[in-house]
């Protein structure tokens, strides 16, 4: 090409020369005919074109040039693409490299033109090519082993003719597909209850320029599990589909995220088995988007019994308002262990109030709290009613209360349960700003009402309440104790009317839950 463009600008140096001395020679017998007219693309070669498969249709132009020494004269000139052959031919073999063809339905020329017509004095003119890009980008996923292009090449009719160096340009197609993968942080249990489990799902495309949506493929789910089994020695069965249902993943556009909720019941489902549900993307309703081949997995088991008695060893008292462990430790008669005896899960030792007469009125500022002790909050005086606070650790559904009183001093008579699912206990002594009348009320948690005793029976055995009376279960992880009343001969100090009562201990029955996991 650089040959002849040199060979064009001498011949038209010579004939700017020779015009100049003479108008007596014309251009046909300056300039063989070849030169008066020389019709090529601006930019010949090859192209890579990188697009979004999430874009529609693209819009490219295709500038040709008519040059030559003679502009007054006109041409025709037409655009065809290569044949599959002519591509081997031309590019594949030459560059050793696979090259295939886009179909003719993934392109066009705009408005059909790919025949150009020059007048005198044009000079250059464009056509334009519309491409599918979602088409393309189902070509290009067709044959992975290929580069997908489209060669096009400039042809002269009769009075034209075509640099054949420069007649040819080859597009290259490189169609990144946006991807939807799991949005792993936030994939978790929601809620369980012994009938249902919600599981939150979320999942992610970046970039996010299309509305589609994205649902789960259920479809190969007993090859999965029995794979998932024989990878993992494990004998999960799969989770019948009548026990789950989910909707689709809903993206907008501009919205990188989706979420969604996978509901699963209990009530098909046999006791003490062990589930195994794979959560996989199905394909989206829009061609151009691709899905990761990540699997999740979520785990189910429904317990036999829908209630079960936690560990309370693994509890801790926060309060206790009235410890007769505050006014003699050094005791051997076992009044002196302290609250801690009523979740220790031991029945033969157990907790006593105060009973050496010291009246909280009697104390500076009414403050009879134990500043030394820091095991829980505790007090110096007597106190009614009682109150004592215990941290379950977890946050559970309390269904049924369980009271063991003292052995053969059963005095307890009334007596009240609250619970709070509050973040935190809430306490505040004198000295930080709290105040004389919560160190008994204890009431600066939201305390929702569990259960309450007028008459608490007097017997050595554990008395389960729910066996005998209705109580609807409440959320809560801190459960609050009021003992108001004893059965026995109160405490006369000041005028005041003290209970002294004991406990052994102290439990609880949780509604039992779907037990769910997710896992890779």
């Amino acid at each position: 090409m650089k040959t002849i463009l040199l060979k064009l600008i001498l011949i038209l140096g010579v004939c700017q020369i020779v015009y100049s001395c003479s108008n007596e020679y014309s251009n046909d017998k300056l300039f063989p005919e070849e030169y008066h007219k020389i019709l090529y693309f601006k930019n010949e070669g090859k192209h890579i074109f990188s697009w979004q498969a999430s874009e529609n249709t693209v819009e490219e132009p295709l500038l040709v040039i008519k040059a030559g020494s003679d502009p007054s004269l006109t041409a025709t000139v037409n655009v065809r693409a290569l044949t599959q052959q002519e591509i081997d031919e031309n590019y594949s073999q030459p560059e050793n490299q696979s090259y295939k063809t886009i179909t003719p339905d993934a392109y066009s020329f705009k408005d059909g033109v790919h025949e150009l017509t020059f007048a005198t004095n044009e000079t250059s003119k464009y056509l334009y090519l519309n491409f599918d890009v979602a088409k393309i980008y189902q070509l290009i996923k067709s044959a992975p082993e290929s580069k997908l292009v489209l060669a096009l090449q400039l042809e002269s009719t009769k009075e034209g003719i075509v640099n054949v160096e420069m007649n040819q340009v080859l597009y290259v197609f490189d169609i990144n597909g946006q991807q939807v993968e799991w949005g792993k942080k936030d994939i978790q249990i929601e809620s369980a209850t012994y009938s249902s489990m919600s599981v939150k799902l979320k999942a992610e495309i970046a970039d996010n320029i299309s509305n589609f949506s994205c649902g789960l493929d259920f479809s190969q789910n007993a090859q999965l599990v029995s794979a998932y089994n024989d990878f993992h020695s494990t004998n999960y069965e799969a989770l019948p589909a009548e026990a789950y249902h989910v909707n689709d993943f809903s993206f907008a556009n501009g919205n990188d995220d989706a979420t969604t909720t996978l509901t699963v019941v209990s009530s098909t489902l046999q006791k003490d088995k062990h589930y195994l549900l794979p959560l996989k993307f199905a394909s989206p309703s829009s061609p151009q988007i691709e899905v990761s081949d990540e699997i999740y997995y979520l785990t189910v088991v429904v317990p036999a019994d829908p209630q079960v008695i936690p560990d309370n060893r693994e509890w801790k008292i926060l309060l206790c308002n009235s410890d007769q462990k505050m006014e003699n430790p050094s005791s051997t008669d076992g009044d002196n262990i302290g609250a801690g005896a009523i979740i220790d899960g031991i029945f033969d030792n157990h907790w006593h109030s105060s009973y050496w007469g010291k009246d909280v009125n009697g104390f500076n500022n009414k403050d009879d709290y134990h500043y030394g002790f820091t095991d829980y909050h505790c007090f110096d005086g007597m106190r009614t009613p009682i109150t004592i606070v215990i941290d379950m650790k977890n946050s559970i559904e309390v269904s049924d209360i369980g009271l063991t009183q003292r052995r053969d001093n059963a005095n307890i008579k009334k007596i009240d349960f609250y619970v709070s699912d509050d973040p935190q206990f809430l306490f505040k002594t004198i000295a930080d700003g709290g105040t004389s009348a919560d160190y008994s009320a204890v009431a600066l948690n939201n305390w929702t009402l569990l259960f309450s005793k007028e008459n608490t029976p007097r017997q050595n055995e554990t008395i389960w309440f729910g066996d005998s009376e209705t109580i609807t279960p409440q959320k809560g992880r801190f459960l609050k104790i009021v003992i108001s009343s004893a059965y026995n001969a109160p405490y006369g100090l000041n005028g005041v009317d003290y209970i002294v009562v004991g406990m052994a201990e102290l439990q609880v029955k949780q509604l039992s839950t779907m037990i769910g996991k997710i896992i890779q």
